[in-house]
């Protein structure tokens, strides 16, 4: 009956979800499923963006702005391609931030003219 048992854990870790899955989605559009930040969330001088996409070739471009002027912008790729689901996360380092409400913008660039497509945009609040 032991072996039984150690079965019977061996099923139960298997079909245990793993943390994307437990992850709640808080902002979503075709191409991105955000589960943090949540829209209005306070941050500091540290913001991790955590979610999934599903954009071509992976690569996820962002940029965090104040509503005037782009601080922060860059890429990341996604675990996946275009067909699929890709597990991704873009850390945003601020030196000496503002308080007040900024922007996180989320795009796929557009190979044939560089246009944002898909944009999702977190708005978020920086307070020390």
């Amino acid at each position: 009956e032991d072996s039984n048992t150690e079965t019977d854990q061996d099923k139960s870790a298997e079909e245990e979800p793993d943390d994307t899955e437990k992850s709640e989605v808080v902002l979503e559009n075709e191409a991105f499923k955000i589960f943090e930040p949540s829209p209005e969330a306070e941050v500091n001088d540290r913001i991790v963006v955590r979610g999934l996409a599903r954009v071509f070739e992976g690569t996820i471009q962002y940029a965090f702005e104040d509503g005037h002027f782009i601080l922060d912008k860059g890429f990341t790729t996604a675990s996946e391609g275009p067909q699929e689901w890709g597990e991704f996360t873009i850390i945003i380092e601020l030196e000496d931030p503002v308080d007040g409400p900024y922007r996180i913008v989320l795009y796929e660039e557009s190979a044939k003219d560089g246009s944002f497509l898909h944009e999702l945009i977190i708005p978020v609040h920086v307070s020390k």
